[in-house]
C-alpha cells in the first residue's frame, strides 16, 4: 500500500466516526490552541481528538494495519 493510499485510509476512517466538518473544525481548534498555548483550550479540545484516533485506530483501521503486517496494540497514553 502506497502512502497516499494509506493517507486516504485515515482520512476516510476519520470521516465513519466525524464528519469532515467536525473533523476539520477539531484539528484547526487544537492546533490553534496549541500555538496559542492555551492550556484550558487543549484540555478541552484534547479528549474528542484522541478519542477519535483511538476509535480509528483500535476498530476501524486494525484490519488494514493487520493485512500490511503492521501490528496495532491498544492505546495506553495520549
Amino acid at each position: 500500500m502506497t502512502l497516499d493510499e494509506t493517507l486516504a485510509h485515515l482520512r476516510a476512517a476519520h470521516l465513519m466516526v466525524r464528519d469532515a466538518q467536525e473533523w476539520d473544525g477539531l484539528t484547526t481548534a487544537l492546533s490553534s490552541a496549541y500555538e496559542a498555548s492555551d492550556e484550558d483550550l487543549i484540555e478541552q479540545l484534547r479528549p474528542p481528538y484522541l478519542q477519535s484516533w483511538r476509535t480509528v485506530t483500535g476498530n476501524v483501521l486494525r484490519d488494514t494495519f493487520d493485512s500490511a503486517g503492521i501490528s496495532v496494540a491498544d492505546p495506553d497514553h495520549p
